[in-house]
């Protein structure tokens, strides 16, 4: 029998749990299904899990039953049965929801992947662009399989060995590769000293998807390991004849993407699917379509350049009584006050005095010349916060003319969220004063710098921020806006969220590019979202997190590790992007291992048991500390190109 005490915010952490992790092969559900956020979850495994957060145990299969009791037990908490048929949003065995890139058409459905003109059309386009003479299909490297092989390079121990142990613990297959060398290459192009691969449907398999997810961070590359790895998950094709097959086509079709350092003289592998388009249907005697189809190549051939620099601000604050409430609302500032101001380290002048910025909302404003503090009426105390829009543009202008100074070429430069607030008012009203201050900040560097930062605003009364907005600007004015799309577990119904992860914001994408990164920013929880939402990557190369605030422990969320763990490592996983993050530290300490940028290459482990040791972007380098009035603002570049010999240490 199902414990009656269960909740639906108990069934939400096991929905949150299973995201986390991955669901044992005997909880997996024939029949039904629960359908939450676009996500379909095992019925009865949920409810077992959902008993850990009621008597911190799971609930035992046997002790109740599936179907109608279970069902029944869900459906009058709110959430959504479905029976487990064949539909767009399961996993699929054969076919998958690719998203394909921009330029690339959807198949037609009556389109077989069979089709043999297509893999004809793609040698054709390939030589009529690249030379027929350069072109030369299933090429052979005389490249050896054994990883034993490999034991002497330095890439052995940190990336080949780490990929070949997790696909041999997948189903402790532990023997599958036989030929001594890599089985031939679709097309070598000769000229261009690359291989492009044609993947059809049998390559996107769960091993194929592990390797993936052991990628060692590449700067460049040549397809979407997001993608790829999205699609393996989609796809779950099957081949047990002989029953190590996809073991072994998830390792072969790993060497071939290893090709660059396993020869040392070749450039990224580039592939495509075969069914991201109908690709019998281009023309290689169209010049548009033979332009089509190289942009498609080239574009996947890529290269990140530039950086990164991430901005963490320790922001002190203190406490005080709520005897002080009656008088700050008549506009007095007490003896005792001063005496409590001063103490702290915040003495006032005679001309101080303090306004009521909204009595309903329990905030006021004193000033001191050019001291402002912000009074909030928090959890039943009285918080001194000594930072203002004013405050916080001063800092930003600091941190980058700081940033510019110590870094060269381009880059983007990342702010938390929340970073500013219009309070009742929406943040739409501080574009333009944000905008003018940072195009005027790189001067006539001719520097391409993107400044990101978060606004806050339409505040309630119960001070949640109903817009949560993050804003990329450049020397030309703001290049992208983005609305948050994945509340908090407390935000649940008090904030405006974006229609979906990919929407435009004032008529703005939330993605921007810049020396030919493609950028996506998100705004604190969103990096959850794209995990537990089970979201495509859509050309992503870097995320750019914006997280709001940590506090003391006890005194407001807290849980910097929980979200490096969760939010900034389990968004890498999903798209296989590094992610970057930033947030504010209200008077506690910055670790000085917290993670701000993250790159997952743990395969298909839970990101419950991720370690910082396991980022290998490290976090071993100080942060540059900049003294600002607010506190102290911690600044970390981290290169987006990749050099062997510091490979451990930067992007």
């Amino acid at each position: 029998m199902i414990p009656t005490n269960i909740t639906r915010e108990h069934v939400i952490n096991a929905l949150e749990e299973i995201d986390a992790s991955t669901i044992p092969a005997s909880r997996e559900s024939t029949k039904f299904a629960l359908v939450f956020e676009g996500r379909r979850y095992p019925p009865k495994y949920v409810i077992s899990l959902a008993n850990k957060f009621v008597k911190g145990e799971e609930l035992k299969p046997s002790a109740f039953g599936g179907g109608q009791e279970t069902n029944n037990f869900l459906k009058r908490l709110g959430f959504d049965i479905k029976g487990n048929t064949l539909t767009e949003t399961t996993r699929t065995k054969g076919k998958s929801n690719f998203s394909p890139n921009k330029v690339i058409k959807t198949i037609e459905k009556e389109h077989n992947e069979r089709c043999p003109e297509c893999k004809n059309t793609v040698e054709t386009m390939l030589k009529k662009i690249y030379g027929d003479k350069y072109v030369k299909p299933n090429y052979k490297f005389s490249i050896g399989t054994n990883p034993e092989k490999f034991r002497d390079a330095p890439y052995y121990k940190e990336d080949l060995k780490r990929i070949f142990e997790n696909l041999q613990n997948y189903r402790e297959n532990k023997n599958f590769v036989y030929a001594d060398t890599l089985p031939n290459c679709d097309y070598y192009i000769q000229n261009q000293g690359f291989v492009l691969e044609f993947d059809e449907s049998q390559h996107f398999t769960i091993p194929r998807k592990i390797a993936l997810l052991s990628y060692p961070y590449k700067s460049k590359s040549g397809f979407s390991l997001g993608r790829w790895a999205f699609t393996c998950d989609e796809t779950r094709a099957t081949d047990n004849d002989p029953y190590y097959r996809d073991e072994q086509r998830a390792w072969y079709d790993t060497l071939r993407d290893f090709l660059p350092e396993l020869t040392g003289n070749l450039k990224p592998t580039v592939r495509l699917y075969l069914e991201e388009m109908q690709w019998c249907s281009l023309d290689p005697n169209n010049q548009d379509d033979v332009e089509k189809f190289k942009n498609i190549i080239e574009g996947r051939r890529k290269e990140l350049n530039g950086w990164v620099a991430t901005v963490v601000l320790q922001s002190k604050f203190f406490s005080i009584d709520t005897e002080f409430e009656d008088d700050l609302n008549k506009g007095i500032i007490s003896e005792k006050l001063k005496d409590i101001l001063k103490t702290e380290g915040f003495p006032l002048s005679e001309n101080a005095k303090v306004t009521v910025t909204k009595e309903k909302d329990d905030k006021w404003e004193i000033t001191d010349g050019e001291k402002i503090y912000i009074v909030k009426k928090e959890d039943g105390k009285l918080n001194i916060y000594k930072y203002s829009n004013k405050e916080r543009m001063n800092v930003l202008s600091k941190v980058v003319k700081f940033i510019l100074r110590k870094s060269s070429g381009d880059g983007v430069i990342l702010f938390p969220g929340g970073m500013f607030s219009t309070g009742e008012s929406e943040p739409k009203t501080y574009y333009n004063e944000l905008e003018e201050a940072v195009k005027r900040i790189p001067g006539k560097t001719g520097r391409n710098i993107v400044v990101c930062a978060g606004i806050d605003g339409s505040v309630d009364k119960e001070g949640h921020s109903h817009d949560q907005i993050g804003i990329a600007i450049n020397k030309e004015g703001i290049e992208a806006i983005g609305r948050k799309f994945h509340p908090a577990p407390q935000e649940r119904g008090h904030v405006e969220l974006a229609e979906d992860y990919s929407s435009k914001e004032d008529g703005k994408s939330r993605i921007f590019e810049l020396s030919g990164v493609n950028y996506y920013m998100c705004v604190c929880y969103d990096t959850y979202g794209i995990r537990h939402k089970n979201l495509p990557n859509q050309d992503v190369d870097v995320v750019l997190n914006l997280v709001h605030c940590f506090y003391p422990k006890g005194e407001g969320p807290s849980g910097d590790p929980y979200f490096a763990r969760h939010g900034f490592a389990g968004a890498s996983k999903q798209w296989r992007c590094p992610v970057f993050g930033t947030a504010v530290f209200f008077n506690r300490d910055i670790p000085e291992n917290w993670p701000t940028g993250v790159y997952w290459n743990q395969g298909d482990k839970s990101t419950r048991d991720w370690r910082y040791l396991d980022n290998p972007i490290k976090s071993e380098d100080k942060f540059d500390e900049i003294n600002v009035k607010e506190g102290v603002v911690l600044v970390k570049i981290y290169l987006l190109s990749v050099r062997k010999e510091t490979r451990k240490n930067k992007l």
